[in-house]
């Protein structure tokens, strides 16, 4: 008796896991995702530290303050000029996915990208990596999401 009783809480345990193993990789981010990343990296470039913040929902990890010395530290070359706004992609990662999103086109892997990381359909953190990078982990992941995928013929439209 005992043994059917742990055979079964066991075959529920898996069953369960099994429920939340598909739940998760059933997500994908939506297109409001992709365009709130690339809308915080235009404020960004602006300076707009505080509206980045509150359209990605991320009161609780950043203040104006500690983003812009994120950004300051990491990736200043996001002030040099007008960013790119039409390419990005996302991948998954272990139980979250994220979303790259280069400030020029991505023709060379030293180009700098804000990557935007989602868990539980939220915003948790900003990142920042080279496009090289950006490649080589979406490459290893299982599958890359393209909100407009950069073609070298292809004209993006950078913000001005």
């Amino acid at each position: 008796m005992k043994k059917t009783i742990f055979a079964v809480c066991i075959s529920m345990v898996l069953a369960f896991s099994s429920v939340i193993a598909l739940a998760q990789q059933a997500y994908v981010p939506e297109e409001e995702k992709f365009v709130s990343a690339k809308e915080s990296v235009s404020l960004i470039s602006y300076g707009e530290y505080g509206m980045a913040i509150k359209k990605l929902k991320l009161e609780k990890m950043y203040d104006e303050a500690s983003l812009k010395k994120f950004i300051d530290k990491e990736c200043r070359e996001i002030y040099m000029g007008s960013v790119q706004t039409e390419v990005s992609v996302a991948w998954p990662e272990e139980n979250m996915w994220k979303i790259a999103v280069p400030f020029e086109a991505p023709e060379d892997e030293a180009v700098g990208a804000l990557v935007f990381v989602i868990a539980e359909g939220q915003f948790t953190e900003i990142l920042f990596l080279r496009w090289g990078d950006v490649v080589e982990s979406y490459e290893e992941a299982d599958q890359a999401i393209w909100n407009v995928e950069y073609m070298p013929n292809y004209v993006i439209v950078e913000d001005w």
